[in-house]
């Protein structure tokens, strides 16, 4: 695989199903984050939105790339370990590999 594409192939916009689904776009571009200028290992923190209960958190990048927690810590501690199997089933659909 050449530079270029490989290159290509980190920047966060490549992942559009995850950004279209938690992507905080309100707050992001009020402080000038767009996804494009982001490759999915950055430690830049930005807003997600939480697709339990729809509030914003801030995470960095590469950990909600790691799609080990796609929500905010307020659902996380109250979604059952049975849920959070079917969460993480789920949203695998969404895995940046």
């Amino acid at each position: 695989m050449n530079k270029e594409k490989k290159i290509k192939e980190n920047i966060l916009e490549t992942h559009k199903k995850m950004i279209e689904t938690y992507w905080d776009y309100e707050r992001n571009n009020k402080e000038n984050l767009f996804p494009e200028n982001f490759v999915k290992g950055s430690h830049q923190k930005v807003w997600w939105k939480c697709e339990e209960c729809g509030k914003s958190f801030e995470r960095e990048i590469r950990e909600e790339s790691k799609k080990t927690n796609c929500y905010c810590k307020s659902c996380a501690t109250s979604i059952g370990k049975k849920s959070q199997k079917n969460y993480k089933k789920e949203l695998s659909y969404y895995s940046i590999s």
